[in-house]
């Protein structure tokens, strides 16, 4: 499983299905993962926490890439400190 934020970029820029193992904490507000593959990003009960305002994105889909987020334990909830803007480019 994915605990780190080295993990998670090199495991959403692999593609495919990732699986969380435990909590990420990313501290830096400028940090962002740019997904160009279809990824199925699996909570599996644990969060991701980022730092930052709403001008700080988590995720840059591009190219045709796409993000499906899931919880196969149902006990993670998907919370936004700020807006969340989804866009398509």
């Amino acid at each position: 499983g994915v605990n780190t934020p080295e993990e998670l970029e090199t495991a959403l820029a692999a593609g495919g299905t990732v699986v969380l193992s435990g909590n990420i904490t990313i501290d830096n507000a400028s940090k962002s993962f740019t997904i160009q593959n279809a990824v199925t990003l699996d909570l599996n009960g644990f969060s991701i926490t980022h730092s930052g305002d709403s001008s700080s994105k988590l995720f840059a889909i591009k190219n045709n890439g796409s993000l499906t987020l899931n919880d196969s334990k149902g006990t993670a909830p998907i919370l936004f400190s700020c807006t969340a803007t989804l866009r398509s480019s």
